[in-house]
């Protein structure tokens, strides 16, 4: 999270006056037929409580997601987005990658990125996305995170030694 900067404070994004500029993007039905989701007909902005007691609308925020992916918005906002995004669905691949953008552009912090990404793994400890950014974010900041990679994988292991992840995450940044 950039500094200063809190989540959204609207649970609908379509309702937030900060993105009105924005024009979201929904999925098409033939989008959604092979992979649709299992809502009510009458859910159509269906709602997740994520960590920071808020109610984030899924369709809503993927389809402003969607929007500034296509737009190539790189900004502060577009950054929060992103946050919401992960806690409803952190093993989009897609939503990584542009963060991984994000970081870059906007200069952020690479040691707060890696604490968020504490709060994310012990949310979600085998998730392969979360733990290939984190590799990413570690080769940017280099060795001087060794120790405490160290650290931190030892507490994921300690709370599950079949996590294949932080295996391999040990393993693949000779972290030993």
């Amino acid at each position: 999270m950039a500094d200063g900067e809190e989540f959204s404070t609207s649970a609908l994004y379509r309702d937030n006056p900060e993105w009105a500029d924005v024009k979201p993007i929904y999925p098409t039905k033939e989008e959604e037929g092979a992979v649709r989701i299992a809502v009510s007909e009458q859910c159509e902005y269906c709602f997740c409580l994520v960590s920071n007691n808020l109610n984030i609308g899924i369709r809503d925020a993927f389809a402003y997601f969607r929007a500034v992916l296509a737009s190539g918005e790189m900004s502060s906002r577009v950054f929060l987005l992103t946050e919401d995004c992960i806690q409803l669905n952190p093993a989009n691949y897609t939503l990584w990658q542009f963060r991984r953008e994000l970081l870059k552009k906007l200069e952020v912090d690479l040691s707060k990125e890696l604490k968020y990404l504490d709060d994310i793994i012990m949310q979600t400890p085998k998730n392969y996305q979360v733990w290939h950014h984190r590799r990413c974010v570690v080769e940017w900041i280099g060795a001087s995170v060794a120790e405490n990679e160290l650290t931190f994988t030892a507490q994921v292991i300690e709370d599950e030694s079949k996590n294949y992840h932080a295996w391999q995450y040990r393993y693949k940044n000779h972290i030993y």
